[in-house]
C-alpha cells in the first residue's frame, strides 16, 4: 500500500510540474496585448519611431527591431502609417510586428 502511496504523490508531484513550465512558457505570449494602431510619424530613428496615433493621446515610441528595415526605410515626418505589434511588458513602447502606410508627409507637396 506504501507504494502506491509514493507514486500517487510522485504523480500528483509530476503532473504539477509539468503544469508549471507549461503556464511559465505560455504566460509571456498570453501576456501580449495586440494592438493595431494608425498616426503620423512624428520622428524616426535607427529602431525607435515616435508615433502622434490618429485617435488622439500623446505620442509615444514604438520599437522597431522586429520589423524589417525596408518596411519603414522610406518614412519620415508626417507620413501616416498603420502599425501592428504589442505593447511591451512595462507598458512604455508598442513593439511593432509591421508596418504599413508611408503617405503623405508634412513635407511633401502635391503637384
Amino acid at each position: 500500500m506504501r507504494r502506491n502511496g509514493s507514486r500517487g504523490r510522485r504523480g500528483v508531484a509530476l503532473a504539477l510540474g509539468v503544469a508549471v513550465v507549461a503556464l511559465a512558457l505560455a504566460g509571456p505570449a498570453a501576456a501580449q496585448r495586440w494592438v493595431r494602431v494608425e498616426g503620423r510619424v512624428q520622428w524616426l530613428s535607427s529602431q525607435t519611431m515616435m508615433l502622434i496615433p490618429d485617435s488622439g493621446g500623446p505620442p509615444f515610441p514604438v520599437d522597431l527591431s522586429r520589423v524589417a528595415l525596408g518596411d519603414y526605410a522610406t518614412l519620415g515626418p508626417g507620413n501616416h502609417v498603420v502599425v501592428d505589434g504589442y505593447v511591451s511588458p512595462d507598458g512604455r513602447r508598442l513593439i511593432a510586428t509591421s508596418i504599413s502606410g508611408g503617405g503623405s508627409g508634412w513635407g511633401s507637396q502635391s503637384p
